[in-house]
């Protein structure tokens, strides 16, 4: 028998060669980090993780902050998700509003967030808001959702369905089923 293809040295080779590439495969994905988050867009999808937003206004100062666990950027629809996200929107006269949640979606930059999977508000110091699902327009301060929510400010608390909230003016308006208890 001459060496070659029908060796069975060379045929005991390839299972070895393919045990070791079996045994050696990851069982998660691997992280792709292909972000240039100075401005520069790449071709295609883009991921990152430990990200941290900052959005600056015309004066230099810092206006929004935004921290999350993961990012994933769609560059076609302009969409970003986020994982684990801390969203801080700094107030002119002081102050910030912060709101978290698990998931978070940006839309067209960031003119509109969607937030989802306990999201929890910082309206005020002691105004704080709980739902599942919530809208925030950054440029407008507007804050909305349908979904069942709890606000808390000291010791009174509100819960209902569907809010709409402006940052800019403070108003807060629960739509329907409204209960609560009011402490002075």
């Amino acid at each position: 028998m001459k060496p070659g293809w029908s060796s069975p040295v060379f045929f005991v080779l390839v299972i070895l060669a393919i045990a070791g590439l079996w045994s050696t495969w990851p069982s998660h994905p691997l992280e792709m980090v292909h972000v240039d988050w100075q401005g520069t867009i790449h071709r295609g999808d883009q991921a990152a993780s430990d990200v941290v937003l900052r959005e600056y206004g015309s004066g230099g100062r810092l206006e929004l902050l935004a921290t999350a666990g993961a990012a994933y950027h769609e560059p076609a629809g302009n969409r970003t998700v986020l994982e684990q996200v801390h969203l801080q929107r700094f107030r002119t006269g002081g102050g910030s509003l912060e709101i978290q949640g698990r998931h978070a979606l940006l839309l067209d930059g960031d003119r509109q967030v969607i937030l989802k999977g306990d999201v929890v508000a910082v309206l005020q110091p002691d105004s704080i808001l709980r739902t599942r699902k919530l809208e925030y327009v950054p440029a407008t301060g507007i804050i909305q959702t349908r979904d069942p929510v709890h606000l808390s400010r000291g010791s009174s608390h509100l819960q209902g369905v569907g809010l709409w909230a402006s940052v800019k003016t403070r108003q807060v308006r629960i739509e329907k089923h409204v209960q609560g208890l009011y402490v002075q």
